[in-house]
């Protein structure tokens, strides 16, 4: 018999998409850059939060390259050198 695989859907870190959120406007894509995302594999990708999805988030580099990820994927965001707060 063969092995059916089947895809889990997890929902979004509601955190972290808080977060993400907060980093779309206006007064956070000024203040808060550059900004750095962790991923859970190490690495790391910069930019600023271009357009957040329910599932996924969409960053541009000061290069002006978007690149998209899963939410999930993100393990933090770095500003500084620092773990950017939480501020909600």
């Amino acid at each position: 018999m063969k092995a059916v695989e089947t895809k889990v859907e997890v929902d979004p870190d509601p955190l972290m998409w808080q977060r993400l959120r907060f980093l779309t406007t206006d007064f956070a894509k000024y203040v808060y850059k550059p900004l750095c995302f962790q991923l859970h594999d190490g690495e790391k990708i910069c930019g600023v939060v271009d357009l957040l999805h329910p599932e996924s988030v969409l960053i541009k580099s000061a290069g002006e390259v978007v690149t998209a990820i899963e939410i999930n994927e993100i393990k933090e965001i770095w500003w500084g050198g620092k773990i950017l707060p939480v501020r909600l």
